[in-house]
């Protein structure tokens, strides 16, 4: 233990897991490649945490050792479909980032002015929202840089120098006493009471574990993205219940979407309900300039299915609220490092028939002049998974989707890869795309 960086024990599960996320920023303009790799290694050398390497001996037993002076990962390439490059670049991600936290690549176009700049993290170090600040930085820097801000400059690197990560439990010891209304005791029995199921039966069993992950290395995986346009969805659904947010609407559509498999083509019941995960960023915007790491929590939702998608989305915007006005998903952050440090992770089926995260980078999203002399287009995503053991297996082990929304409103929906049957990200997919045209 150190004082950089302390111990949060859903690190230790994220390291078993072996996730690669890889954020696909795509730009109209021209880049000054050299200035962004000086950048990249000026705001990556400040990073404290990616001096370490996380040594795992069991879900309670594990420690950030100092590592040997890491690659400064930069890679640039050509490439006449950047898209079609950046699933490229995903699937090889494994590889590519070896034992590294961080990995940036450029995919140029080689028939016009544009390109995308891939940011691929290691999630043993940090999620996805601590992986977008740490890129702004970047961008910051670079942009600083082109204008010759000194100041900028050096406020960007020491921002970055700041940040540390302090243990799962002073974290969870600190946000519950900074909010007086969180009745911790209460939020936790209702977490152990609230009730789930997987009608469709996504989740693999632990007795599967060994055999699908034995099967999942000998296969190469590409990820499953689609960009799609949902804006009509949301107007719709908004049009009954106008405080809804977009990403309330997406998941009501990835129910719906397991609903109609469900129905369809696994023969259960029209009348029944749908449990799923949703992840929640727990630090604040303040916080987001002290911690970097792995300060999230997923939280069980369950709503009824064969209900119209707009009500979906309001039961769904309902849980939202409730979880995040009674600080339940700070509660369900310090339940599971408890759990971590008891070994119970893994040790247990859960009923969940998916799980959804957002990485929208809303810097990206919102700003009109975020890289120097470029127009923003779209945010794109993707995952690359090897879990090293069952315990790794068992955070991945049924559908796992992420969300994106873009500067254009476009969303990018991306799933990790299956460990047992690709075709059930597919079928999920194609449901949500059928929900498109009649929403």
């Amino acid at each position: 233990m150190t004082s950089v960086v302390e111990n949060i024990g859903l690190e230790a599960l994220m390291d078993r897991a072996n996730i690669i996320f890889t954020n696909g920023y795509v730009f109209d303009g021209e880049l000054n490649i050299e200035q962004l790799s000086k950048s990249f290694k000026a705001v990556v050398d400040s990073v404290r945490k990616f001096k370490f390497q996380l040594k795992y001996e069991s879900q309670s037993n594990f420690h950030w050792n100092k590592r040997n002076e890491s690659e400064k990962l930069f890679n640039h390439q050509i490439s006449t479909d950047i898209e079609e490059a950046f699933k490229t670049l995903s699937s090889q991600s494994l590889d590519l980032i070896g034992n590294n936290p961080i990995l940036m690549s450029v995919l140029e176009n080689k028939q016009q002015a544009q390109f995308i700049i891939a940011v691929s993290t290691n999630h043993t170090y940090m999620d996805a929202r601590s992986s977008n600040y740490i890129f702004n930085h970047i961008i910051k820097h670079y942009n600083a840089s082109l204008n010759n801000e000194k100041q900028s400059i050096d406020s960007t690197i020491n921002n970055i120098m700041s940040l540390r990560t302090i243990s799962g439990n002073t974290f969870a010891e600190q946000a519950i006493s900074a909010r007086p209304e969180i009745n911790n005791t209460d939020n936790i029995d209702g977490l152990l009471d609230y009730t789930t199921e997987d009608v469709g039966k996504y989740g693999i069993e632990r007795s599967e574990l060994t055999q699908c992950l034995d099967n999942y290395k000998k296969t190469n995986h590409k990820p499953l993205i689609s960009q799609l346009d949902i804006n009509n969805c949301i107007s719709n659904c908004r049009k009954n219940h106008p405080q809804i947010t977009k990403n309330s609407v997406v998941c009501a559509m990835l129910v719906k979407a397991i609903y109609l498999v469900n129905v369809e083509q696994r023969n259960k019941p029209q009348q029944h309900k749908v449990s799923f995960k949703m992840l929640s960023d727990l630090l604040t915007v303040d916080k987001r300039k002290q911690y970097t790491g792995n300060y999230i929590s997923f939280l069980p939702v369950t709503v009824d299915a064969e209900i119209s998608l707009s009500e979906i989305a309001l039961q769904i915007h309902n849980r939202i609220v409730e979880f995040k006005t009674n600080g339940i998903d700070i509660s369900m952050f310090s339940l599971t490092e408890q759990a971590i440090e008891q070994e119970l992770v893994g040790t247990t089926d859960e009923t969940l028939s998916f799980v959804v995260t957002n990485w929208t980078n809303y810097d990206y999203l919102t700003s009109t002049n975020f890289l120097y002399n470029c127009k923003s287009t779209k945010h794109l995503s993707a995952v690359n998974i090897e879990p090293k053991d069952n315990l790794g297996a068992a955070l991945v082990n049924r559908p796992v989707v992420a969300i994106n929304f873009s500067p254009n409103t476009e969303l990018c929906l991306s799933f990790f890869p299956s460990l047992k049957c690709p075709q059930e990200n597919k079928d999920l997919l194609i449901k949500f795309k059928t929900l498109l045209q009649s929403n």
